[in-house]
């Protein structure tokens, strides 16, 4: 029953998120969380997380919603929030698929449930930190949940599917709105924008309803509230902002990194796109191309993987010849060979190997799946068909090609921003995923990848790099749950006895093998990790001994 192999999928997506929460252990701004805002007082009560709400609003930034949570998250055990962060995950995977099919109705489809959650899985950036850390996934996991809840509505009135009971709808609509839109900057603002430009669309079709106009009202005052609370212009005057320029600037490393880890989306994409083209060849009647694919058998990939295995879990000497191989060629020559550039060097050549891994598999699975479905760039040959031909002719491209534009705006919206770490690329990655789902429920897409023989290769391929990630996280996470565990009891006991000044073994876990930064941790030495740590425990020096 394909209704109940979803809801299996779900589950195991639940199941897998609970252990990785439960085992992740507090960590950074976690513990600054846990303090009343700009004090070292630790918040005890629901009075002192409103207090401290309207501090952060003043002081910080206007993330009401996500804040509060974290606040109301660090008064209680740790299990409430690891057992809601896990239906959080298998929510937005099941909203990505609502938004991709534009239904409710998508449970009856688990192929397209698993592809979301290995979508996510595979090209979330920074994925420990937005979906696995408590304050980085209630930033960005929870918020993002409430803007897909929120905008889905939208997506579906677009289609001409309204919902009854409309006068309790707007004031949902409202509420959700205003929670949805006090997110993260980006995602506030492209909240906001859709619901208004929708409406506007449909009023001059006068097709407008009232709940859309209401959820529409509330996200553009929740906008308002957020990018003008106080705090955003305490923080422009303490980070001295440096000009246009640096803001342009700031985006490009933020976009190559979301393809990046989009990479094997983007692969699969190659691949639907040389599918729709033969297909519209053949309804076209225009001459099939006379090509015969030639399977190979991809030696070279199978032993790089394989060599780069063994130096990763070894002695990692792959990457000690990158080191020494960049070192001479490249930063000799420059004169860049200071301690801190080579020190900056090393980390990345020693923390590379895993990426080498994860690409030469990548590379491996596309490359087969090309053979195997017979789309090699020969096969797929029309040059009477151009991209605007298969957007016209399949409705689910044009969409798709819709999410991927508004996927790049989103993150253009953060010129203003200060800074763009990776984890804000989150919403723009999972507005991606929602065009690339969109584009395999094409019909002739969706039969050749997901239902015959010829896409074996790719649905197992994707089975298992989503499963060896996942398993790896889990073990790497059970030995930091331990370790940190063991680590903090020692630091209360020498509190206990009245130490100010604690001692502690550094950790034995390398920090360079983070799974594709699906593991956020940082050791007690760590800048932000140590500030946060010391002020919760009221602790004024964590000294590492080897």
């Amino acid at each position: 029953m394909p209704i109940k192999k979803s809801y299996v999928i779900i589950f195991i997506f639940f199941l897998l998120m609970f252990a990785l929460n439960s085992l992740m252990p507090l960590y950074r701004d976690d513990y600054l969380a846990g303090l009343l805002w700009g004090t070292n007082e630790r918040i005890r009560d629901f009075h002192d997380a409103i207090l401290s709400l309207l501090l952060y609003y003043e002081i910080h930034g206007g993330r009401v919603v996500s804040f509060f949570i974290q606040f109301i998250a660090m008064l209680h055990d740790k299990f409430y929030f690891n057992l809601l962060n896990a239906v959080m995950f298998p929510a937005m995977v099941a909203l990505l698929v609502m938004h991709a099919k534009r239904t409710t109705k998508v449970f009856d489809d688990y192929k397209l449930i698993f592809a979301s959650g290995a979508f996510m899985w595979l090209g979330l950036s920074h994925f420990g930190e937005v979906v696995i850390w408590l304050c980085g996934s209630v930033v960005y996991l929870w918020t993002g949940v409430f803007a897909a809840l929120f905008l889905l509505p939208y997506n579906l009135a677009l289609k001409g599917e309204f919902f009854k009971y409309r006068a309790i709808n707007a004031s949902v609509m409202f509420v959700l709105g205003a929670i949805a839109a006090c997110s993260v900057e980006n995602l506030t603002v492209t909240t906001s924008l859709i619901a208004v430009a929708v409406c506007v669309y449909l009023a001059k079709r006068k097709k407008c309803e009232f709940y859309l106009v209401a959820g529409a009202l509330g996200s553009v005052l929740s906008s308002l509230i957020m990018l003008f609370a106080p705090g955003n212009f305490v923080r422009i005057e303490v980070d001295e902002d440096r000009g246009f320029l640096f803001h342009v600037l700031n985006l490009i490393p933020a976009y190559l990194e979301m393809i990046l880890y989009l990479v094997p989306v983007l692969l699969l994409l190659t691949i639907v796109y040389r599918l729709l083209k033969q297909d519209l060849a053949q309804r076209l009647n225009i001459p099939k191309v006379d090509f015969k694919t030639t399977k190979k058998s991809h030696f070279i990939l199978i032993g790089l993987a394989i060599i780069t295995l063994i130096s990763y879990v070894s002695n990692q000497f792959m990457a000690v010849l990158l080191y020494k191989a960049i070192t001479l060629i490249v930063l000799t020559p420059l004169g860049l060979t200071d301690d801190n550039t080579l020190s900056h060097l090393e980390n990345t050549c020693l923390g590379a190997e895993e990426a080498f891994i994860y690409i030469f598999a990548v590379a491996f699975v596309y490359l087969k799946s090309v053979e195997s479905l017979n789309v090699t760039k020969a096969a797929s040959h029309y040059p009477e068909i151009s991209l605007k031909d298969v957007l016209s002719n399949y409705p689910e491209a044009k969409f798709a090609a819709a999410m991927f534009g508004l996927s790049f705006f989103n993150n253009l919206v953060m010129i203003g921003a200060p800074s763009f770490p990776g984890r804000a690329l989150f919403s723009s990655s999972c507005i991606f995923i929602i065009g690339a789902i969109s584009i395999l429920t094409a019909k002739p897409v969706y039969e050749k990848i997901l239902n015959l023989p010829e896409g074996r290769i790719l649905r197992r391929g994707g089975a298992v790099l989503t499963t060896v990630i996942a398993i790896l996280t889990l073990l790497v996470m059970a030995e930091i749950h331990i370790e940190d565990a063991k680590r903090v009891a020692i630091i209360k006991e020498q509190l206990q006895e009245g130490k100010v000044k604690v001692v502690v073994e550094r950790s034995k876990i390398d920090e360079r093998k983070r799974v594709l930064r699906h593991i956020a941790y940082d050791d007690f030495s760590t800048g932000m990790t140590k500030d946060h740590f010391s002020r919760y425990y009221k602790i004024l020096d964590i000294r590492l001994t080897d």
